[in-house]
């Protein structure tokens, strides 16, 4: 093989290589436009230990979350993302059947005045992901603090809450 045919062979193993790293970031973009990213269930299970320093739980539950807007403050009629980043872990009684996020949206006086649940796909082991919901506070709403109050689900039930904050102005 001449020197040029290894180099035209790298090269081509080398953009496949690119291609492959691509589509693997690409892809999980595009599923739903909601759901961003999700891993298996081997970094949740890492993080659980470390973070509780023993083995796995007999219930399913959350390794992490975080629940972050995309502004603080902003004014009605202009959009807000919330994403909630989080893990899950199955527990060696308690598989992981289904997984969801529950946002709910308060008012200056504490009512809820919107809602939406997210269905988010992992391993039936658990796993990573962040999941977003785009909401447009309304034109004529009065200036003040609002709440966002995000729940993780799993096969059903809360197990977990994060809220995150925004000023109308």
């Amino acid at each position: 093989m001449t020197r040029t045919e290894r180099a035209s062979k790298g090269l081509i193993v080398a953009l496949l290589g690119i291609l492959v790293a691509a589509l693997y970031i690409i892809q999980p973009a595009q599923a739903g436009g909601w759901l961003q990213k999700v891993t298996n269930a081997k970094p949740a299970q890492s993080n659980y230990r470390y973070q509780n320093q023993q083995s796995e739980s007999a219930q399913a539950s959350v390794t992490h979350y975080d629940l972050r807007l995309s502004t603080a403050r902003t004014q009605a009629g202009k959009p807000v993302q919330a994403v909630a980043d989080f893990g899950v872990l199955a527990g060696s009684q308690d598989p992981v059947q289904s997984v969801a996020i529950h946002y709910v949206l308060i008012d200056l006086h504490g009512q809820a005045r919107g809602q939406a649940t997210k269905k988010v796909t992992v391993a039936y082991q658990g796993g990573n992901a962040e999941n977003m919901l785009n909401f447009t506070p309304p034109q004529g709403i009065p200036r003040g603090r609002y709440r966002v109050d995000a729940s993780v689900l799993i096969n059903g039930s809360p197990r977990a809450t994060r809220s995150a904050h925004y000023d109308i102005i």
